[in-house]
């Protein structure tokens, strides 16, 4: 089961995205912030891909990009914005928020793949 850690401060868009996720067989664990989201990549190892929303108060999520990649490197970090999809340094893949879920998923897949491979000298 691919472990999928979503960060975004919109708690309503969280929470749905995160339960149309774990219906989709995912071990979701989502954060409504920045620090919250650094914190748990520190206490956690085992997130397979991050998904990380651009624009939160406090950190942005270009910040929280760096900080979680100084921290956890090949961790493949999904952003989403709502500013377009142009891509930002160290992100895995940019999609417009709102997404499709299917695009969203595809991301999600792709990117672990990759992991994978990297991980398995691939």
């Amino acid at each position: 089961m691919v472990r999928v850690l979503l960060v975004d401060d919109e708690a309503v868009f969280r929470g749905s995205l995160a339960q149309r996720l774990r219906l989709r067989g995912y071990d979701v664990v989502d954060r409504g912030d920045g620090a919250a989201a650094i914190k748990a990549v520190e206490e956690d190892s085992r997130f397979d891909v991050i998904i990380l929303d651009n624009r939160m108060p406090g950190k942005n999520g270009e910040e929280v990009l760096r900080e979680i990649k100084r921290r956890r490197r090949s961790i493949p970090v999904v952003m989403l914005t709502a500013l377009g999809t142009e891509q930002t340094e160290g992100a895995w893949a940019c999609l417009q928020k709102p997404c499709e879920l299917d695009e969203l998923i595809r991301a999600i897949e792709d990117a672990h793949k990759s992991r994978l491979t990297l991980e398995s000298g691939g």
